[in-house]
């Protein structure tokens, strides 16, 4: 998998990752492979524990329960009521 980051300047980072059968990945809105100050981003960081409880996701079951998990504050399923903040 390859994995890339652009910032707002114009100037991009590519990561590369492996990710092997059995293990999951999952990128929010905060730089993993870019080394800039950022803001706090609290859906992000909710969503990132949110996928830890589900991981590993070895089936399309396992996924479509992650994409469809609505607890907590900012859950992975978004529909744009507070505090979403999109």
């Amino acid at each position: 998998m390859i994995e890339m980051e652009v910032l707002g300047s114009g100037t991009s980072t590519v990561g590369k990752r492996t990710v092997n059968f059995g293990e999951t990945y999952f990128h929010g809105n905060l730089f993993k492979e870019t080394a800039v100050p950022q803001h706090p981003d609290n859906s992000t960081t909710c969503r990132e524990a949110t996928f830890a409880r589900y991981s590993p996701m070895l089936s399309r079951a396992d996924a479509l329960r992650f994409l469809g998990d609505s607890s907590g504050p900012w859950p992975v399923f978004r529909n744009a009521t507070p505090p979403d903040d999109w």
